[in-house]
Formats: C-alpha cells, structure tokens, sequence
C-alpha cells in the first residue's frame, strides 16, 4: 500500500492531532480499550477508506469502494483525471446516502475542491468537503 497522509482542516484551520498509539493484544483487542472517533474525523476516515478499498473486495457491500488504488498509481495524471473525479463523486455519493442517519458534522454536503498533481510519479489528492453541520475538512492522500 502507498504511503498516505491525512490532514484534518475544519473551518480553514489546521486542527493538531496527536500521534495515537496502541498495542494489540494477542486476541485483537487494544489495551486501551476500543478507540471510537466521531466527527469530521469519522468522515475524514469514511473518504479515506472508501477511497482507498478497491470496489468489489468488501463480501457485505460489493458496491463499496473505487477503482482509485490503481489509478493512484498511474504515471500520468492527464490520462486518468477524468476517471479519479467520476470515482471520487461516486464515493462520497455512496457516502452522502449511507451516513444520512449520522449527526451532522459526519455527513458530506458538497465536495468545495478537488485538485490532483503529479508527485514525484505518483499521484497526490487534496480534497475540500462541506459538511451539513457547516464545517470544512480537508484531505489529502
């Protein structure tokens, strides 16, 4: 898997986040108990995921994910541009109508920017969402 970063923006700001580390135990557990996120960090990992699971691998939910991991990859951003915004309006779609139940700041009210660039070969995402409850986030993969 490519390496990935995610940077959290709510309302123009850049929101510090510290680093989380926990030790599995031998049966999956954490030793600090289950980690719960909510929030526009619940939806930040919702794109993430969605984004990065290659359609058609998850049993439950054939239809959840793109075909991003390999685009991602291209060497040549102009030849795959329309296909990474049709996957990308395609899952947070998907996302807008499986969160519809969730509070506010865990659902996508528009998609602000998208931008894309050539990275040293790769290719880099920033992506601008609203939310319903008015807050921005921003993420980059």
């Amino acid at each position: 898997m490519q390496d990935m970063k995610t940077v959290r923006i709510v309302n123009n700001k850049v929101q510090p986040r510290g680093d989380l580390e926990m030790t599995l135990n031998s049966n999956g557990t954490f030793r600090e108990g289950p980690a719960f996120i909510s929030g526009p960090d619940k939806i930040v990992q919702d794109v993430v995921r969605g984004l990065l699971t290659q359609i058609g691998t998850m049993l439950l939910a054939p239809n959840f994910g793109t075909s991003l991991p390999s685009l991602l990859g291209a060497r040549n951003l102009e030849g795959v541009a329309s296909d990474i915004t049709s996957q990308i309006q395609y899952m947070l779609g998907y996302l807008a109508q499986f969160n519809i139940n969730e509070p506010t700041d865990e659902q996508i009210a528009t998609l602000v920017r998208l931008a894309a660039k050539d990275n040293l070969g790769t290719i880099e995402l920033v992506l601008d969402l609203s939310l319903v409850s008015g807050q921005s986030v921003g993420v980059t993969i």
